[in-house]
């Protein structure tokens, strides 16, 4: 039976139509069996014992070994629908972790364009008034996107320089916000070793200045502090009547990004007067 496995998949192999390789197989090794049988059970009752009246005995063996035959179809047909639904399973999580991988690699990559031209008209307006004030801006401008571009290979990066990198984002957005928005951090020092994506609290810090009020007579404070396994995000709320619908793009393209290390996501939750986004810390074991 196995032999003629083999020779069938020789002719019908596993990627040709499973009905007809169902019959055919089934049909072959039911033949084999049976003239096999006939032919051994014939020779051994003629050749070996002279007994010609044998007809109940070959009805007999015949039935066993095709029974048998049928047994073994059923098991390799089970083992090989099994082997397919394991292969299409496991095609799906292929295709899913490269999506996600896509969705990571997209999101780490991806520098605001808006963001981008706003701190350079900044800059070029400081030129003509305090060139010292706009040499200040342009670096911190330029260590905000060295951050950006030095870990787009790095898949996560430690909270400590993500909210070092914040506290230059905030220094960069006070010129436009005539120094209106504050940044406390209270994060352990064990915590501040653990990981998330790089850009997130930037993310989340981009949304909170573009969806909230802000002037001199209604400062932001922004404070960013650990709770249990997460690192919050939170500041009061003071939303502004239309907030950008770009800006819940980037929080789906970061919770996409983060499905590729955990079942958890950023979640942004509004108590009281908060608003909290709640960013997992990652541990990755090696």
């Amino acid at each position: 039976m196995r032999f003629s496995v083999k020779l069938i998949e020789l002719f019908c192999p596993k990627d040709c139509n499973i009905t007809i390789r169902l019959v055919i197989q089934f049909l072959i090794i039911g033949i084999i069996s049976i003239l096999l049988t006939t032919l051994i059970i014939s020779g051994y009752y003629n050749f070996l014992i002279r007994f010609s009246n044998f007809t109940t005995e070959l009805i007999v063996f015949n039935s066993i070994y095709l029974l048998t035959s049928i047994f073994y179809n059923l098991i390799y047909f089970s083992i090989f629908y099994l082997n397919r639904l394991n292969e299409l399973i496991l095609h799906h999580e292929n295709q899913v972790r490269k999506s996600l991988e896509s969705e990571l690699k997209t999101y780490k990559n991806k520098i605001n364009p808006e963001f981008l031209f706003s701190s350079l008209e900044s800059i070029l307006s400081l030129v003509y008034i305090d060139q010292e004030k706009a040499d200040d801006l342009l670096n911190t401008l330029s260590r905000i996107y060295r951050h950006i571009l030095s870990n787009k290979k790095n898949e996560l990066i430690s909270i400590k320089k993500e909210v070092d990198t914040s506290n230059e984002l905030i220094k960069l957005l006070n010129f436009k916000f005539h120094n209106a928005i504050k940044i406390e951090t209270d994060i352990k020092e064990e915590i501040k070793l653990k990981q998330i994506i790089p850009g997130t609290v930037l993310t989340c810090i981009e949304k909170i200045v573009k969806t909230t009020i802000i002037s001199p007579i209604q400062p932001l404070t922004i404070t960013i502090k650990n709770e249990d396994n997460m690192v919050v995000v939170m500041h009061k709320k003071i939303d502004k009547v239309t907030p950008p619908t770009e800006q819940e793009i980037d929080m789906e393209n970061l919770n996409r990004a983060y499905s590729y290390f955990s079942s958890e996501k950023v979640n942004i939750k509004n108590i009281n007067t908060d608003v909290r986004y709640e960013i997992p810390v990652l541990e990755i074991s090696v």
